[in-house]
């Protein structure tokens, strides 16, 4: 026997309902949200966050043009969020591989942010390729690839 076909879900606890695990939308016509379903087990072991009342993070499903909001900080990163609150999340994000801050990242820029977090010499390469290769083409400017392989944070939303 294969090893998949040994692998099960755990069973459902009996004192499960389908109401149970229900959220009520705050400013809605009191439609209940349900948050997982009976006959699919892993609904049941992967539940969503669910905020509890005096939480500070509401709407956790809703995006977030320039702060990834969190649990533990719901505005964003103190002090991070508000000197880049002209660039998009996912900007954010890359900004850390754009060493020279021209809003290209070259990519040797790819390869020393490996290199910087310890990661070995082929290992950075191969990231540095894979990288830049699938995400340049979706940022260049026009329609001509980038022979460089570099990557524009501006066009980043398309990558």
């Amino acid at each position: 026997m294969a090893e998949h076909d040994t692998l099960r879900y755990d069973p459902i606890p009996n004192f499960l309902s389908s109401d149970l695990f229900t959220l009520k939308q705050p400013q809605s016509n009191e439609t209940p949200i349900k948050t997982f379903i009976i006959e699919q087990p892993v609904t049941i072991q992967r539940l969503p966050y669910v905020p509890k009342d005096g939480d500070l993070l509401v709407d956790a499903g809703t995006a977030r043009a320039t702060i990834a909001a969190s649990k533990e900080s719901p505005n964003g990163t103190p002090g991070y969020a508000e000197k880049h609150q002209n660039k998009t999340v996912v900007q954010q994000h890359a900004i850390y591989w754009d060493f020279d801050h021209d809003g290209i990242i070259w990519p040797q820029d790819t390869y020393f942010g490996c290199r910087k977090w310890g990661w070995s010499i082929p290992l950075s390469l191969l990231v540095m390729f894979i990288i830049n290769f699938n995400l340049s083409y979706p940022t260049v400017p026009g329609w001509l690839p980038d022979p460089f392989f570099r990557i524009y944070l501006d066009k980043m939303y398309k990558a």
